[in-house]
C-alpha cells in the first residue's frame, strides 16, 4: 500500500508544481512521446508477437500507426484545443468578458488492456498529457513483454514523476484503486469495471469504462444453403468501418462485434470437411 501511496503521491506533487501545465512542456513530452515510438518501433513490436502471436502487419497498423496518427494529431490541434473560447453571452454576462478556460483536472490512472497492450495504454496516456494531466499507466500484466517494455522506455522518454508506471496483477491494480485519482480511464471486461467504478465511488472520482467484450454472447446463425467455404470466411473476418476487414481471431475472439457463439443446421458435415485442418487431413499432412 505504501508503494502505491508514493507513486502517487509523487505524481500529485509533481502536478501540483505547476510544470505540465505549459503548452510548451506538453508539446514536448508529446515530440518525446513520439520519438519513443519512432525509435523503439522493432522492440514494441517484439513484445507484442511475444505476447499475442499477432503478425507484423496486424500490430504495426494498430499498435504503431495508430498511436503516431494520435500523436500527430494531438500535436496539430493541442494550441487551438488549449486555448480559451469565448462564449455565447446572455442578460447576466452581457457586461462582461465571457471565456471557457479548459483546465487540467489532475492525476489520471490509466489500465490497459491485454489483447492491444500498447495502443490502448499509450492512446489514452495521450490525451493526459495534452490535458495537462499527470497519469500513473498500468498495463495489463496479462501481454507480460510488452507491460514490461513500456515501465522500460516510459522513463526514457517522458517526466518520470508526472508518468510513472506500475506493473503487477490484481493485488498491484487493487492497490492503485485504493488511491485517490481524478479520473480513470479503463479498458476490460464488465466485472472487473464494476470494481473499478465501486473503488472510484468512494472518492467521486469519474470514470471512463472501455469494455472489451458485449455483455452477452454474440451470436452468428449459419443458413442451411449457405456456402461452408464462405461461411468460415465470414466469421474469421469481420468488416469493420471503412472497408477495412480485420481477423476476429487475430486477439483470441477479443474483438467488439465478434461472434462468440455459433448456431448451425444438424448437418455440418460439409461445413467441418471445408476446414483447413479437415483439408490438410484428407492431404495426408
Amino acid at each position: 500500500m505504501e508503494k502505491m501511496q508514493q507513486v502517487v503521491g509523487r505524481a500529485r506533487a509533481a502536478f501540483n508544481s505547476g510544470r505540465c501545465r505549459s503548452l510548451e512542456f506538453r508539446l514536448q513530452q508529446l515530440k518525446a512521446l513520439e520519438r519513443m515510438v519512432q525509435e523503439k518501433e522493432k522492440e514494441i513490436l517484439a513484445a507484442i508477437k511475444a505476447d499475442l502471436h499477432k503478425s507484423g502487419p496486424n500490430a504495426y497498423g494498430h499498435e504503431i500507426l495508430g498511436v503516431l496518427g494520435e500523436l500527430a494529431l494531438t500535436m496539430d490541434k493541442l494550441p487551438s484545443w488549449a486555448a480559451p473560447r469565448p462564449v455565447k453571452k446572455n442578460l447576466l454576462t452581457m457586461r462582461d468578458e465571457a471565456y471557457i478556460y479548459p483546465e487540467p483536472l489532475g492525476v489520471v490512472l490509466i489500465i490497459g488492456a491485454w489483447n492491444y497492450p500498447f495502443v490502448l495504454v499509450m492512446q489514452p496516456l495521450i490525451g493526459a498529457i495534452a490535458a495537462g494531466n499527470a497519469a500513473v499507466v498500468k498495463p495489463s500484466e496479462v501481454s507480460e513483454n510488452t507491460a514490461q517494455l513500456v515501465a522500460d522506455l516510459l522513463p526514457q522518454y517522458l517526466d518520470r514523476e508526472l508518468y510513472p508506471v506500475v506493473t503487477g496483477g490484481v493485488p498491484e491494480t487493487t492497490e492503485l484503486l485504493t488511491q485517490r485519482f481524478d479520473h480513470i480511464l479503463y479498458t476490460g471486461n464488465s466485472a472487473v469495471g464494476k470494481i473499478v467504478m465501486a473503488a472510484a465511488a468512494k472518492h467521486l472520482t469519474p470514470v471512463t469504462l472501455d469494455f472489451m467484450t458485449m455483455p452477452s454472447a454474440s451470436t452468428a446463425t449459419a443458413a442451411a444453403a449457405a456456402s461452408p467455404r464462405r461461411m468460415i470466411s465470414s466469421l474469421v473476418t469481420t468488416a469493420v468501418g471503412g472497408g477495412d476487414v480485420t481477423g476476429v481471431a487475430s486477439c483470441s475472439s477479443s474483438w467488439y462485434v465478434g461472434p462468440s457463439v455459433l448456431v448451425m443446421p444438424v448437418s455440418t458435415t460439409p461445413f467441418c470437411a471445408s476446414t483447413p485442418a479437415a483439408r490438410r487431413k484428407e492431404q495426408g499432412r
